[in-house]
């Protein structure tokens, strides 16, 4: 993660890791516009994937 300004935070709640997140990282990781942070809201500790790391990722287990 580099020292970019953030513009907007993107905040995602979820019960667990699933499909259709990694999908909607996936898309996240092809926005042009590349100064903001992800922020991560799931029910219970997770760990994320080592192909989601260069996202600038916050998570905050929130169960």
């Amino acid at each position: 993660m580099t020292n970019r300004p953030v513009i907007f935070s993107i905040i995602i709640p979820f019960k667990s890791w699933s499909s259709d997140l990694e999908e909607c990282l996936n898309y996240i990781k092809k926005l042009t516009l590349k100064e903001f942070e992800l922020i991560l809201l799931p029910d219970e500790e997770t760990t994320v994937p080592e192909e989601f790391l260069d996202l600038p990722i916050i998570l905050c287990p929130t169960g």
